[in-house]
C-alpha cells in the first residue's frame, strides 16, 4: 500500500530506465571512438533533448493552430455527418451550460488551482525522469552493485544477465516504437494530403501518438478523420476509412515485423490484457507503459526458464 502511494515515482524510474536503455547504445558507440564516458553521456543526453525541443518548436505552431481550428469546427462536422448527434453539439446545448458554469464559478476557481498544481507536478515528473535517466547513463554498472550487495555471487550473475537482456529488449522496443510512430504519422499525413483533407497535420499527429497504444490505437485514430471527410461526402469518408485500413494492414504485416524483428513481440491477447490493466491502474501513463512492463515480466520469465534448463 505504501509503495502504491508513490507510484508516480515508480513510473518516473521505469520511464527513466526505458530512456536509459535506448540511449546507452549511442553512448557505447561514442566510447568505442575513445570518447570519455562522462563526455559521451553528456553529448548523447543533451543532443537528444535539444533535438526533441527543436522538433517540437518546428511542428508545434502549425499543429496548435490547426488543432484549435479542428476542435472549434468539430461540433459542426459531427452534426453534419450524424443529425442524431446534432443536439449534443449544437450551440443551444452549449448555451444551456452557461448558467451551470456561472453557478459553479467558485468550484471552477478551485479547479484552476488544482490544474496549476497538476501542471507543476507533471513538470516535476518530467524533470525527475530526465534526471534519473542522466544518472542511470552515468552509472555504467547501474543495478549491478545492488545485486552484488543483496545476493550471493552466483545469484547476482544471473540477475545481471537477466538485467542486460531486459535492457536490450527495452532499447529495441523504444526505438522501434518511435520509428513506428514516425512511419505511421508520415504515411497518414501523406494520405490525408492526397485526399485534400483539412486538418491533415493534427490528424496525422493524432495517429502517430495513438500508435503508442497497440491494436486499439490505430482504430480510434480513424474516427476524427472520418467525421472531417464524411461531412463533405460519405463516399470520401468511406475512402478515408479504407486508407486507414490499408495503413493498418501494412503496419501489421510489413512494418511491425520489419521494425521490431520479433525481438519485442507480444501476443495480441497479452497486449490487450496489459493495456486494460495499465489503464485501470495508471490511467494514460499506465496505458503507455503497460507494454514495456509486460515485456519486462515476459523477459524475466523466459530467461529464468532458459537458465533452469542449463
Amino acid at each position: 500500500f505504501i509503495i502504491w502511494q508513490f507510484r508516480s515515482l515508480l513510473y518516473s524510474l521505469f520511464l527513466a530506465f526505458i530512456l536509459m536503455s535506448g540511449l546507452r547504445p549511442l553512448v557505447m558507440k561514442l566510447e568505442k571512438r575513445k570518447v570519455n564516458h562522462i563526455l559521451a553521456v553528456t553529448i548523447v543526453f543533451f543532443t537528444t533533448i535539444i533535438s526533441f525541443i527543436l522538433m517540437i518548436a518546428f511542428i508545434v505552431p502549425p499543429l496548435v493552430q490547426q488543432t484549435f481550428d479542428f476542435f472549434a469546427n468539430f461540433p459542426q462536422l459531427v452534426a453534419s455527418v450524424s443529425p442524431f448527434l446534432a443536439f449534443y453539439v449544437s450551440p443551444e446545448s452549449v448555451q444551456n451550460l452557461l448558467p451551470q458554469l456561472t453557478n459553479n464559478i467558485p468550484q471552477i476557481t478551485t479547479n484552476f488551482f488544482k490544474l496549476a498544481g497538476d501542471v507543476m507536478a507533471n513538470l516535476l515528473f518530467i524533470v525527475s525522469t530526465l534526471f534519473f535517466t542522466f544518472y542511470f547513463l552515468l552509472d555504467r554498472q547501474f543495478g549491478f552493485g545492488i545485486f552484488e550487495k543483496l545476493f550471493a555471487k552466483d545469484q547476482a550473475k544471473i540477475l545481471q544477465h537477466i538485467f542486460l537482456k531486459i535492457e536490450k529488449r527495452m532499447s529495441a522496443w523504444m526505438w522501434g516504437q518511435l520509428l513506428l510512430m514516425l512511419i505511421i504519422g508520415t504515411m497518414t499525413f501523406i494520405g490525408l494530403v492526397l485526399f485534400d483533407v483539412q486538418y491533415a497535420l493534427p490528424l496525422a499527429f493524432f495517429a502517430a501518438i495513438l500508435e503508442a497504444v497497440p491494436i486499439i490505437g490505430p482504430m480510434f485514430s480513424a474516427i476524427p478523420a472520418f467525421f472531417v471527410v464524411a461531412s463533405r461526402s460519405f463516399v470520401q469518408g468511406g475512402g478515408i476509412l479504407f486508407m486507414y485500413l490499408v495503413i493498418q494492414q501494412l503496419e501489421n504485416n510489413v512494418i511491425v515485423p520489419y521494425v521490431m524483428k520479433r525481438t519485442v513481440g507480444l501476443h495480441p491477447v497479452v497486449t490487450l490484457i496489459a493495456i486494460t490493466i495499465g489503464g485501470k491502474l495508471g490511467g494514460v501513463i499506465g496505458v503507455l507503459i503497460s507494454v514495456p512492463i509486460a515485456l519486462f515480466i515476459e523477459t524475466v520469465i523466459l530467461e529464468v526458464r532458459v537458465l533452469k534448463k542449463i
